[in-house]
């Protein structure tokens, strides 16, 4: 399997009024597929026409407002389109004499054609001095995305008949993605010679969506929330980072009943802290000593996995890990 790929983009801007600018882009991708695993030799061409709209609105100091429409699409992978696996056996046939038979077969799919989006996003921010805050929605439409399509019927492949098989196809239903993220992030120094500082940030977001003949989104968590703390004072520095995440699903699939199954992920809180210490800070050499905690509260966390059987959902990630050292920097002073 070889693939070439051809592409240009245009892209035109202006300036509507002093306080309004005008994005307009406009991008093109040839693809060639080529498939030696085919006798003979196959070649499949197809191609797609991204265009992207933009409006950047600035009516007052410290605001902005940003609004964006794109289109766009996702091409195949060639393990998506060319994955085949599965058994051939040996048994007595009717005659007494062996017979070739097929257990259950993934079969390929050459002419999976690309996943295409349509996109809307709009933020809103604000920033004065040290501090700012942004709003941002989106919706994604996304069609032809892939799917395992499952058969009982009988087919044959390489001359042997299979009677259980699937393969990736395209839905012809839209799957709808939409939510939004709120940032907010402040900085302030304190004390006469400025030897405290504090930066704060944090963010929550929440993403919820419909995919036909799924019940909960995969490989994605509605809520999650994000917050960092930077602390000074003088020569010592602190910086912790949280993250909590709620339930995320894996992909859905349907057992031999029918019935069907996706993995779950709980939700979880993690916090990673580091610490360091600078000993010397002179002009040509700084000398600092450290330590960095990896998920200080030891949490068992899992992340959504693929329904296989090589996919591991039931191991957690990274435990606790403490790492300490000494850094040493030679050249200019920094600062932080």
């Amino acid at each position: 399997m070889r693939r070439f790929i051809v592409g240009g983009f245009f892209e035109y801007k202006a300036k509507l009024a002093p306080s309004l600018d005008f994005t307009f882009g406009l991008r093109y991708d040839q693809i060639f597929d080529v498939s030696d695993y085919e006798s003979p030799s196959m070649t499949r061409p197809y191609y797609n026409l991204s265009p992207r709209l933009g409006l950047v609105f600035r009516p007052l100091k410290g605001f902005t407002f940003k609004t964006f429409f794109g289109q766009g699409f996702l091409q195949p992978p060639p393990e998506r389109k060319y994955q085949q696996n599965g058994t051939f056996f040996s048994r007595p046939g009717p005659n007494g004499d062996p017979e070739i038979v097929a257990g259950f077969w993934q079969l390929p799919n050459p002419d999976l054609e690309p996943a295409r989006t349509n996109s809307v996003e709009a933020t809103a921010q604000y920033s004065k001095g040290d501090f700012s805050v942004s709003v941002n929605g989106y919706l994604n439409l996304v069609g032809n995305t892939w799917q395992p399509v499952y058969v009982n019927d009988t087919t044959r492949y390489v001359g042997i008949p299979i009677g259980q098989w699937a393969y990736i196809d395209n839905m012809e239903e839209l799957g709808t993605f939409y939510g939004g993220t709120i940032f907010a992030a402040y900085r302030t120094v304190l004390g006469a010679e400025e030897q405290f500082k504090i930066h704060v940030n944090a963010s929550y977001s929440i993403n919820q969506g419909d995919v036909p003949g799924m019940t909960n989104l995969p490989f994605m968590a509605m809520h999650n929330a994000k917050m960092g703390i930077f602390l000074q004072y003088r020569q010592l520095s602190w910086y912790n980072s949280l993250l909590f995440r709620s339930d995320s699903y894996g992909q859905e699939i349907a057992d031999e009943d029918g019935l069907r199954l996706q993995n779950q992920s709980p939700a979880f809180f993690l916090w990673n802290s580091f610490v360091r210490y600078r000993l010397l800070n002179k002009k040509k050499i700084q000398l600092s000593v450290f330590a960095k905690v990896q998920n200080v509260l030891n949490a068992r966390y899992y992340h959504a996995a693929n329904n296989s059987i090589v996919g591991l959902s039931a191991a957690p990630q990274d435990p606790i890990v403490v790492v300490g050292g000494v850094t040493v920097h030679f050249g200019r002073a920094q600062r932080d």
